[in-house]
């Protein structure tokens, strides 16, 4: 990558600090795939991204110091740094040795695509544990994987995942859904492998794709509707969790979608649709909190509601063991912390640019009706429905109004893939139905990194200038 095309996305010990701190342990950007449904296949001019070769052993270990949280997760994609496949890495097990070294406790959380995956390498894996693996499977079948990745051993990943079946390491499995191109039938066989061979959840991602991409590759717009009917019929003949990605939730009920075989949650008799109503005592505000309070407690006690009954479970497990659990992310209830305090300030001075997490210094106090009134609430599409619920159920009189991504375009609606351009259009449209009503305007943060700016290196200060309203950054919604 030249030096101008990094413009704006920070130089590369910056961005590797940013995601280590995040607890994310960048290695390479080096893939031995060229899957169809590959993010960054049809991405629109200008985005700002870092490719890393492989990282030298000693660079990796000087960073150490940097890594933070109780996991070290390798090989997501939740950066600007484009990730590759881990075990492309010429010293991947020598990086892991260290990571086990360096801390006994933490998990290893590494997600691949499982063609470099051998019998010798999985049961030094096993000498690491805790390591809990992600394998991107998309197709149990040879040749469908092969299409749809490009794979030329497709054979070696489904003998990759009996092999961890069998010296206990567990794993998820992740498959992008295109049964448009590949059928319902491979869809559900894959499903089926993943679940016969012990995969502890499944995610499905329903793929995305850009204006840029090609119309054979796209999918139909009712694929969501199909797939969510699709599996919510397969639940009733594999035990494995589905959870379908992005989470279509609507609401902020804390309904448990799964549970994991031979878990905490499983030994008690807790079963996929139940309601979590406390936990210990205390009423979660939503899936994610509920998840939350449950990971940090030590032998919690939940009261759940199943149909019309009401029943109280204690779960036999340590303060941050998994529960067992599985549950869609909707809302973290921190966002609505920041919606009110926001509501609680006036409308006078300017924001604290240095940091955009904070509300802005200038703001006095200032009547709730009237700044709820004169103020603009920006989400994205997929975000929106959950916002909307949480916001209901905590009475704040505000409406989340969904961005268009234009400059992505396609189906993509995502908050983190979402621009400056794209909100300064959704702010100049709302205005003129409003008559120029709004004089601030609240973001969702995820597209803006510490700086303050979005993927194509324009800052959200931008915003404001270009709309005259005040801007305001909040956290992920």
């Amino acid at each position: 990558m030249s030096a101008s095309s990094q413009r704006g996305i920070g130089s590369p010990t910056a961005l590797l600090f940013s995601a280590q701190r995040r607890g994310v342990l960048p290695l390479t950007s080096v893939c031995n795939m060229n899957c169809l449904f590959c993010s960054h296949r049809f991405n629109p001019p200008g985005v700002k991204v870092l490719r890393l070769p492989p990282r030298p052993l000693a660079e990796v270990e000087e960073s150490l110091a940097w890594l933070s949280g109780s996991k070290v997760v390798i090989g997501e994609s939740v950066t600007r740094i484009i990730e590759g496949e881990p075990f492309t890495h010429p010293q991947i097990m020598e990086i892991l040795t260290l990571l086990r070294r360096r801390f006994p406790e933490k998990l290893l959380a590494i997600t691949s695509n499982g063609s470099l995956l051998d019998e010798r390498r999985v049961k030094e894996l096993a000498k690491l544990a805790p390591v809990e693996l992600t394998i991107s499977l998309n197709s149990a079948n040879p040749r469908g994987r092969a299409f749809l990745m490009r794979d030329r051993q497709p054979e070696a990943v489904m003998a990759a995942l009996r092999e961890l079946a069998g010296v206990g390491l567990p794993f998820h499995g992740s498959i992008v859904a295109m049964p448009h191109l590949v059928g319902w039938e491979d869809l559900q066989a894959t499903i089926g492998f993943l679940d016969r061979v012990g995969a502890r959840t499944v995610r499905v991602f329903l793929p995305g794709f850009t204006r840029l991409t090609p119309p054979e590759l796209r999918f139909p717009r009712d694929l969501p509707d199909q797939l969510q009917a699709f599996l919510a019929e397969l639940r009733q003949k594999v035990t494995v969790p589905l959870l379908l990605e992005p989470p279509p939730v609507r609401d902020v009920e804390a309904v448990v979608e799964g549970v994991i075989s031979s878990s905490p949650a499983d030994g008690e008799g807790v079963r996929p649709g139940d309601v979590i109503l406390a936990v210990d005592g205390m009423a979660p505000f939503s899936r994610v909190q509920a998840f939350q309070l449950v990971l940090a407690a030590a032998r919690p006690r939940l009261l759940l509601r199943r149909g019309e009954a009401l029943l109280e479970v204690t779960l036999d497990k340590e303060a941050g063991e998994s529960s067992g659990l599985a549950m869609l992310y909707d809302l973290d209830p921190g966002i609505m912390g920041e919606i009110e305090r926001a509501l609680a300030t006036g409308q006078d001075g300017r924001a604290k640019p240095a940091s955009r997490r904070q509300p802005s210094r200038g703001y006095g106090p200032g009547k709730g009706g009237r700044c709820a009134e004169e103020t603009l609430l920006l989400a994205s599409s997929l975000g929106a429905p959950a916002l909307r619920a949480g916001l209901a159920k905590k009475g704040i009189p505000l409406t989340p109004y969904p961005v268009e991504n234009g400059f992505f375009g396609g189906s993509i609606g995502a908050a983190g893939l979402l621009v400056v351009q794209d909100f300064i259009a959704a702010i100049q449209k709302v205005q003129e139905k409003a008559h120029g009503r709004y004089r601030r305007a609240l973001l969702p943060g995820r597209p803006f990194d510490e700086k303050g700016h979005d993927l194509v290196g324009r800052s959200y200060l931008e915003i404001e200038e270009v709309t005259g309203i005040r801007v305001e950054v909040l956290g992920e919604c």
